[in-house]
């Protein structure tokens, strides 16, 4: 089937979504004031016509009277010339003069319909180019095409010319409407198909949809090559595609990999805590669907449909609230920070092909500030062998240490609390959390190291067991963990150990406001459970 794809007024310029909505509300209100200023002009043009015919009629009738003298006395004047040298001016002559005085009148007259017509196509002309709509002019110069080429190459609503559509697949760019739009788009433009390529900000990432058209999604690379190709195509040999659906396929390698769309850290407010603190199965997933909704979620869809694909912080968000439930079953003594720890220090940093879990967006290596302490394993989570727990006192500490006002902390507390007392005990690195972070400024010219000391205290829920320290340094940072080995004789029993971190100062001088991140990890293990815990090291250069 032949592809069509509606290409961009300006070529190779890409854009934010989030850009492109603001800059599209600018233009449309610009478009508003230029065509209300427009029809003002036309009106002062239209006076100023007037204006101007009036002034031409009593010049043209001031200069006919005056030419009309001036002829009377050069023929009274010819005549008397003539007789005088014995010649005669004939009837002829006279005419042909009074046929030149006719064509001199026609010329001084009012302007011609013509120019009426070119003076409306200039009108149109600046519009567009004012309005920045980048739309077409039709070869009168009065004729304005349907949309511009950057939302036909977006599909938005009303932006596809049926006669270049209908019957072909059309390929979509993703942004600025819902992905299903842009195959109800498709549909009603009379097209065979949609294919939904991904620019450069949505990278390689994916995302199935109950699309209204047959439909198929690419991603950013894949993208580039089949526009190139339907450029360089000719007419003779127009460019040709084929959808076709191989069915559900399963044993996908690799995988997990983070999903384009998953939130990022670090965290601008609390960099000394690594955020996202995990990842769980969020992406294409089959969910549950309202029995009044189209499964395509916009109001053209008339289909009903009791499940749905789905993808979002809205799926992974109960995976988790779920693993949570069962490990409150399991564990009901088990405190919001302990079953939080578990899920950390059990999460899986290796896809089912023994690598690195994959940044879907980039197709490269993702980090620490991509997947936090991993990927969620549920079985695993359920013999967690030691925990983090952190008490409300330690919390509030926290708080207080991160300048939050006593006022802050009474809407969450419910009871006066007082932070002067407590600021000293409220450093952010003496959370008890399952992660370590160290954020440090560089210094000047001199080369120095970062010193940051943690405390941490874990409880033994797995029986009585010697764990052993293994460490894992970040590139460029010594660590080093006091004592290395914990031994636990009872289950409940609690143990505290301090990692001592030393940074180096990057030899390269850094560009003013970037940074240099490495990571590596502490993990206790007893030969049946291995608890693990982040290391991120983040030397910042300072702005000036």
């Amino acid at each position: 089937m032949e592809l069509t794809y509606l290409l961009k007024v300006a070529d190779g310029v890409e854009m934010r979504a989030g850009d492109w909505r603001r800059s599209w509300t600018r233009r449309r209100w610009r478009r508003r004031l230029v065509a209300a200023a427009l029809a003002a002009a036309a009106a002062e043009l239209f006076l100023q016509r007037g204006r101007r015919k009036k002034k031409n009629r009593r010049l043209s009738e001031d200069r006919r009277e005056k030419e009309r003298g001036k002829k009377t006395e050069d023929c009274r004047k010819t005549e008397e010339r003539g007789e005088k040298n014995g010649e005669k001016i004939g009837p002829g002559q006279r005419k042909k003069k009074k046929k030149k005085g006719e064509k001199k009148k026609k010329k001084l007259g009012g302007p011609k319909k013509k120019k009426k017509k070119n003076w409306a196509g200039r009108v149109w002309a600046v519009w567009a180019d004012l309005g920045g709509s980048g739309r077409t002019l039709g070869g009168s110069g009065g004729g304005v095409s349907k949309a511009d080429g950057y939302s036909s190459s977006l599909c938005l609503e009303g932006s596809l010319d049926e006669g270049l559509v209908k019957g072909k697949i059309v390929v979509c760019d993703r942004g600025v409407n819902l992905r299903t739009a842009k195959g109800e788009v498709v549909r009603k433009a009379g097209g065979a198909g949609m294919i939904l390529a991904n620019g450069i900000f949505d990278g390689e990432g994916l995302v199935a949809d109950s699309h209204v058209v047959p439909a198929t999604a690419i991603a950013a690379k894949a993208g580039e090559k089949l526009r190139k190709y339907i450029s360089s195509a000719e007419v003779k040999s127009p460019p040709m595609g084929t959808i076709i659906f191989r069915g559900t396929r399963l044993g996908i390698r690799p995988a997990p990999v983070v999903a384009a769309f998953s939130a990022r850290g670090p965290s601008s407010q609390s960099p000394d805590i690594i955020k996202p603190d995990l990842i769980a199965p969020g992406l294409n997933i089959l969910a549950a669907w309202p029995a009044g909704v189209g499964p395509a979620g916009i109001q053209a869809d008339s289909r009903r449909a009791e499940f749905n694909i789905l993808s979002g912080t809205s799926m992974a968000c109960p995976h988790v609230s779920g693993l949570v439930a069962l490990l409150k079953a399991a564990h009901p003594k088990w405190t919001p920070a302990v079953i939080k720890s578990a899920l950390m220090t059990t999460a899986y940093v290796r896809d089912n092909a023994n690598g690195s879990i994959i940044d879907e967006s980039t197709g490269s290596p993702a980090s620490v500030f991509d997947f936090g302490s991993g990927h969620v394993d549920p079985q695993r989570a359920m013999d967690p062998g030691l925990v983090y727990d952190v008490s409300p006192a330690e919390y509030l500490n926290f708080l207080c240490g991160l300048n939050y006002t006593d006022q802050n902390l009474r809407a969450i507390t419910r009871r006066p609390v007082n932070c002067n007392s407590v600021r000293r005990a409220g450093r952010v690195g003496s959370l008890n959390y399952p992660s370590f972070a160290a954020s440090f400024i560089a210094g000047g010219k001199e080369r120095f190291r970062f010193k940051k000391q943690f405390v941490r205290t874990v409880t033994n829920v797995g029986g009585p067991s010697v764990y052993r320290a293994v460490v894992r340094e970040p590139e460029g940072s010594t660590v080093r963990v006091e004592p290395g080995q914990l031994v636990f004789r009872r289950t409940g029993q609690k143990l505290s150990y301090v990692v001592r971190l030393e940074a180096e100062q990057p030899d390269e001088k850094m560009e003013p406001g970037s940074s240099r991140v490495s990571s590596g990890s502490i993990a206790w293990t007893d030969g049946r459970h291995y608890v693990n815990s982040p290391v991120v090291v983040s030397v910042q250069a300072p702005l000036e």
